[in-house]
């Protein structure tokens, strides 16, 4: 049977355990408190831009919504189905971005950040739906002057890079313009 040195633990023992299992702890303490973070901050914002995307879309214009049900293959009587499943999708909607506005002003820390950014997410999506026409095609305007420039020069570096076939009978369309 082998037999083992017993020694007594110091302070400087016990601080280089606790180093070793919890970093922060040694070095901050009971003062200094982590504080949960997002990992990833940018999901929320995008989260709720493309929900109410899709919410203000559906609200803005029913009527184009029953003109492509008619035009489907579907059966008519399963169009009040879908119709009642849109308007209770928009129903709870509302509901989860009133909660969501209230857990936004009545809490705070990460729970705080999440609302925000989702909130964050919905005001965009709402600014970019009810912006004039005439405005957003100003705006794509000013967009495509600035990119054409960054486009035209990474094509040059990729044709001096890249040998091969050519690009210029590349077309670049855009997806956005209305």
């Amino acid at each position: 049977m082998q037999r083992y040195a017993f020694r007594k633990l110091t302070h400087d023992d016990f601080m280089l355990r606790v180093q070793r299992v919890d970093p922060h702890f040694a070095h901050h303490g009971h003062s200094a408190p982590r504080a949960p973070r997002s990992p990833l901050p940018v999901l929320s914002p995008l989260l709720g831009f493309g929900w109410f995307w899709v919410v203000f879309t559906l609200a803005r214009d029913p009527d184009r919504i029953r003109a492509s049900l008619m035009q489907g293959s579907l059966p008519s009587q399963h169009h009040d189905v879908i119709l009642g499943t849109l308007a209770a999708m928009l129903a709870v909607s509302g509901v989860m971005i009133l909660i969501h506005g209230l857990r936004c002003v009545l809490r705070r820390g990460p729970a705080r950040r999440s609302s925000g950014g989702l909130l964050a997410g919905v005001l965009v999506a709402g600014a970019l739906l009810h912006t004039p026409g005439p405005v957003r095609s100003q705006i794509l305007a000013l967009a495509e002057a600035q990119t054409t420039g960054a486009i035209a020069a990474t094509e040059a570096r990729l044709r001096n890079l890249l040998p091969g076939p050519s690009q210029d009978a590349t077309l670049y369309l855009s997806a956005l313009e209305p």
